[in-house]
């Protein structure tokens, strides 16, 4: 079943469009936001928490400029994807991993937990390293 189609179009008045505006807004504002947590979540915790664990201080901070280039890049060449902040397309390939591959599984499913969306692996105590 599909439900009917409207085919009516409403007038809005001044103050229903300003608000419909607002609410446009809002919603962009929304999904930029979520889309940038669900970034960070999927590809750079895991590349930070990767050289943290292998110790590796420099590509840790490489990650966040030049990490962040190469997957945005590639989210954008394989699947069209933008966030807000585009990718530099020749940026120098720095801060990657395949952490796929590195058996972080737990920490991974850690990360994934919708609790912990966005969130920087140091601020999750089931990923904090000890000092």
């Amino acid at each position: 079943l599909h439900p009917p189609r409207v085919s009516a179009q409403v007038k809005l008045s001044a103050e229903g469009a300003e608000a419909r505006g607002r609410l446009f807004r809002f919603a962009e504002e929304w999904v930029e936001q979520h889309k940038e947590r669900a970034f960070r979540t999927a590809f750079v915790e895991p590349t930070r928490f990767y050289y943290a664990a292998v110790g590796d201080e420099e590509s840790k901070r490489d990650v966040e400029v030049h990490g962040t280039n190469v997957y945005l890049g590639l989210l954008f060449g394989a699947y069209g994807v933008l966030l807000t902040r585009g990718a530099l397309l020749k940026d120098e390939v720095r801060g990657v991993i395949g952490f796929l591959e590195a058996g972080m599984e737990p920490a991974l499913r850690v990360l994934d937990d919708p609790r912990n969306l966005g969130r920087a692996f140091e601020e999750i105590e089931e990923l904090r390293q000890p000092s």
